[in-house]
């Protein structure tokens, strides 16, 4: 039986408390009184925030409840970051979320993956630590289970996924292959770097040409300058910082980065492909570790 997911009383709406087509940003001449700055002010204290996908006769709004209490996972709050690249998604979501299978690491209150599902992807995966379980299961319940607009609502949903827990993420690679993997807010410890790229390449392990998307905030900058450099190394000519003007964000302060597999490592995995179905290749890749073995002796 499923708990209690109407939503509470108070909410406000993201479009119309932040005015998305504005010129103005939030880091404009350090003015106090920036109506952006405080538009995301009053949509972090809000109970409820209300977010419109689409536009006209073809707009479907979510409820996304928030709870400022979960001060372990910081997931209990919708960043700035994930409105960035909620809009984003909308942006270009034929050619990066329509019929893809989605993982969201760091889902939060779950507003991008869902976002994602509205948008035409196949399946969508969201995932947090432990602690943000009941908070994103509430959610996902109110907007997608018993919604006769999404009947395959089966094809949302949400596991925990401690970074540093194997068993957890063996879980979530299960339901894989992703094609996309988004995330937001979600660098602000140095230690905690690798262990989520180690779930990001496990996650793609299997994936032809997964797309990676992480929307940040400086929030530390030294987890922030690890991650640059973490991202640079392990995808090399597939590293993208996302020109602003692509990004068309109010807040200049969110930095949108695109994570794609290189060309280096793309021939690689072609050519260990190719030489797998060449016979003659296939035996000299044996005779040489034979002789390899050989040798060690």
């Amino acid at each position: 039986m499923r708990g209690d997911v109407s939503a509470p009383s108070t909410s406000l709406h993201y479009q119309s408390v932040v005015d998305v087509s504005s010129g103005v940003t939030s880091t404009d001449s350090g003015d106090e009184s920036n109506p952006v700055a405080e538009g995301f002010f009053d949509l972090a204290n809000a109970a409820v925030v209300k977010y419109s996908v689409g536009t006209g006769s073809h707009s479907s709004d979510l409820l996304v409840e928030q709870d400022q209490s979960l001060h372990d996972s910081c997931g209990g709050i919708v960043w700035e970051s994930a409105f960035c690249l909620s809009q984003y998604l909308e942006r270009n979501a034929g050619t990066l979320v329509k019929g893809k299978n989605v993982l969201e690491l760091g889902a939060g209150a779950g507003l991008v993956g869902m976002v994602c599902k509205r948008l035409g992807a196949k399946k969508v995966t969201l995932t947090d630590h432990p602690n943000a379980m009941p908070l994103l299961r509430r959610n996902i319940e109110r907007n997608f289970k018993g919604n006769d607009d999404d009947k395959n609502d089966n094809d949302v949903t949400y596991l925990p996924l401690d970074w540093t827990d194997s068993t957890q993420l063996k879980a979530v690679t299960e339901n894989g292959p992703y094609e996309l993997v988004v995330a937001t807010d979600v660098v602000f410890a140095k230690e905690l770097v690798q262990p989520m790229m180690n779930c990001i390449q496990k996650a793609c392990e299997s994936s032809r040409n997964p797309v990676i998307l992480i929307a940040l905030q400086e929030r530390c900058p030294d987890a922030f300058a690890h991650f640059k450099a973490v991202s640079k190394q392990s995808y090399g000519n597939g590293y993208k910082e996302v020109p602003k003007s692509e990004v068309k964000f109010v807040d200049d302060a969110c930095v949108l980065f695109e994570l794609r597999r290189n060309n280096d490592e793309k021939s690689k995995r072609k050519k260990r492909k190719s030489n797998a179905d060449d016979p003659i290749e296939t035996s000299k890749s044996r005779k040489k570790d034979k002789r390899e073995k050989k040798e060690k002796r």
